[in-house]
């Protein structure tokens, strides 16, 4: 950000120089964004056998 060469005179008619400057800073906070993704998978076992993929023989 800059002033217009006709504005950098001083009222007495002398050129200004510039002497330094002036900062700020603004300080902007984005909140992190935090997602939940649920898969839910079923899972199946034989009641029979208790899971174990073993047949009970009957008798």
């Amino acid at each position: 950000m800059n002033i217009a060469e006709e504005e950098k005179v001083c009222g007495c008619g002398t050129p200004l120089s510039r002497i330094g400057e002036e900062v700020s800073e603004k300080l902007d906070i984005i909140p992190a964004k935090v997602q939940v993704f649920r898969t839910i998978r079923p899972k199946y076992a034989c009641k029979g056998c208790e899971g174990g993929g073993k047949r009970r023989r009957s008798g």
